[in-house]
């Protein structure tokens, strides 16, 4: 749409510069009053045109500032998810790790109560014997 006003500009001046010329010559002038008013129709016409671009770019800058600033509000709430998902992950990896401590505890734990077990029939003959 910035080319499409541009170019209707360039139109206009061209236009312009026309009718400043044949108004110049008293030869065009009687021949192309006709002429002159077409250009003049025509200069109006891009002129509407122009205004109606100029207003639907208006509106999108309006339109774009509006889901930019949904955008940055978006991003700032992304942001925050992100920190609270963070400051989850430590949690877990901390319980993780007392987990795991408690894995270790039990399985230590285990490894004595087998041993305990397999020393008491050893135990057990032990003293029956006279």
């Amino acid at each position: 749409t910035f080319d499409q006003l541009e170019a209707n500009l360039s139109l206009i001046k061209e236009r312009e510069n026309l009718i400043s010329a044949e108004s110049d010559d008293p030869e065009l002038r009687k021949a192309g009053k006709d002429k002159v008013i077409s250009d003049i129709a025509m200069i109006d016409e891009l002129m509407v045109q122009n205004r109606t671009l100029i207003e639907e770019l208006e509106s999108k800058v309006k339109n774009s500032s509006y889901q930019l600033g949904k955008f940055r509000k978006m991003v700032k709430n992304l942001n925050t998810q992100v920190e609270e998902k963070d400051g989850e992950i430590a949690t877990l990896k901390e319980e993780l790790t007392q987990k795991d401590f408690s894995i270790n505890t039990l399985t230590m734990k285990v490894d004595t109560l087998n041993q305990v077990k397999e020393e008491i029939p050893v135990s057990l003959v032990m003293c029956r014997s006279p």
